[in-house]
């Protein structure tokens, strides 16, 4: 079995455009979030990467219980390491890092046709190597005493902006 199954739902229909939000994980450790992710792009019809080793096997019963039906509408595109993944990514794409280390807020980034969120580890975000090959770090600004949202919940956040631009009429 091949390591990359490509998943695209293309925005047709109501939302009447043809250019994805495209969402990757970094070396995802939780199944719970991963699944909660894999529901999130069959709703909004975004594409969905992960960036391995994962801390998990994907067909799990806690994956297929999680993603429900969902799991039936998407495809992951599997990569074997960041550098595979970047070898993908189209050459007009920015690379756009979800990280806490971060000043711009996500509201104020204006996406690209080609952009892809990059979200990091549960645990630790990204290695500093990756941090410095993403072009554009958004953060979701929180009160002093929080540390960070959880992944699914980070993401949605971020993905409603994506929505807002380029899905909304």
């Amino acid at each position: 079995m091949s390591h990359a199954k490509l998943f695209l739902i293309v925005l047709k229909g109501a939302i009447g455009q043809n250019v994805p939000m495209r969402l990757a994980l970094y070396q995802p450790e939780i199944p719970e979030n991963t699944a909660a992710l894999m529901r999130l792009a069959a709703c909004l019809a975004a594409e969905l990467h992960l960036i391995e080793p994962l801390g998990f096997a994907l067909n799990t019963k806690k994956m297929r219980r999680i993603g429900m039906d969902y799991a039936a509408l998407v495809t992951i595109e599997r990569h074997v390491s960041f550098d595979a993944f970047l070898q993908t990514l189209p050459e007009s794409g920015r690379l756009v890092l979800a990280t806490t280390k971060a000043h711009k807020p996500y509201w104020s980034h204006t996406w690209g046709p080609n952009d892809i969120l990059l979200l990091g580890q549960e645990s630790a975000g990204v290695p500093q190597s990756v941090h410095d090959r993403a072009q554009v770090r958004l953060t979701i600004p929180m009160a002093n005493s929080a540390r960070s949202l959880n992944l699914a919940s980070a993401a949605t956040l971020i993905c409603s902006d994506w929505y807002r631009q380029k899905a909304l009429p």
